[in-house]
């Protein structure tokens, strides 16, 4: 009996599997079908994709370029400490590690008496005075220093008071947090603006390409609406009305990730000396190298979800017949 009941089961699995698959079989192909009927349409939805798809990568990279100004600019105006010379390196490192582990602090640089003057020498190579007075010294006059960067203004104000303690004193000389404290305060209060103005046009642009690649969409099965109500009447299912619109989604999404996906790779090679030279250092390929899952991630699962979401939210108004 029970084994009776098993293979009738087997049996319904089966044909409902089969049942299935000729169903997703047919919805593909009326999909492709419909796709090369409606070519003009579906061209202009792949556009519009294309111009949406672009603009977040837009912003993704812009988002890099500005961490990298920032960063850039931080290690100039960040917390040089310098040591006074009869500082042993021992006593420099057991302090430089004690700042790593502060909360904040993303990056502690220490820079030895001999690293100091040979950049020293470096940046002055063509003033003769300077150089033959280093000469006329003898001894290293530089002193041994460390850098520290952190992520706020107020992290800052915390390692620099830890390192104004008296219990530092004895080997520290000075430090620039004195002059610098103002730049990094305006320079985290220009930062959170900035951002915050380039979420605000960000969500802006992004809202108004949306609406433009809704509109696109329905219009293209706007002109397929009575053919819609012929489906529905004659006993259609929604997901056999809705399931080619989905097929046209995802293949208008897949082509304007592509083209998207080109575009990006050919703009970023051409413009990376523009850049490098105008941002002091940013790569635009090198960084889209070293982010290729999240720009793939963006474009092309952002051009096929998008594809799918606007067919399906489209042909949902002509479903009810």
């Amino acid at each position: 009996m029970k084994m009776a009941q098993l293979c009738a089961i087997s049996k319904k699995a089966n044909s409902y599997f089969k049942i299935m698959v000729t169903l997703t079989k047919r919805i593909i192909k009326t999909g492709l079908t419909a796709f090369q009927r409606q070519l003009g349409l579906n061209s202009a939805t792949i556009f519009v994709l294309t111009a949406m798809i672009l603009l977040f990568t837009f912003i993704f990279f812009v988002d890099g370029m500005s961490n990298f100004l920032f960063n850039s600019f931080q290690e100039k105006v960040g917390i040089s400490v310098y040591f006074k010379q009869d500082t042993s390196a021992e006593d420099i490192s057991a302090l430089k590690e004690e700042v790593a582990q502060k909360p904040g602090v993303t990056k502690v640089v220490y820079v030895s008496k001999e690293e100091a003057l040979e950049k020293f020498k470096q940046n002055h190579l063509g003033d003769d005075i300077i150089l033959k007075t280093l000469e006329i010294v003898g001894d290293n006059p530089l002193a041994a220093e460390i850098k520290i960067t952190a992520d706020s203004d107020s992290s800052y104000k915390s390692v620099a008071e830890f390192l104004a303690g008296e219990e530092n004193s004895a080997i520290i000389q000075r430090m620039s947090y004195q002059k610098t404290e103002e730049i990094i305060k305006k320079l985290f209060a220009i930062t959170r603006e900035v951002k915050k103005i380039g979420l605000i046009m960000g969500l802006f642009f992004g809202l108004i390409v949306v609406v433009i690649v809704f509109s696109t969409v329905r219009l293209s099965i706007h002109t397929l609406r009575e053919e819609i109500g012929v489906m529905k009447l004659v006993g259609a299912s929604n997901w056999m009305v809705r399931g080619p619109f989905m097929v046209q989604g995802i293949l208008c999404g897949s082509i304007a990730a592509v083209i998207s996906l080109i575009l990006t790779i050919v703009t970023t090679y051409f413009a990376t000396p523009s850049v490098v030279t105008i941002t002091g250092g940013f790569s635009l390929f090198g960084y889209f190298s070293s982010n290729l899952w999240a720009v793939l991630a963006i474009q092309i699962l952002g051009g096929i979800g998008m594809g799918i979401i606007f067919n399906a939210l489209a042909v949902k108004k002509y479903l009810k017949v």
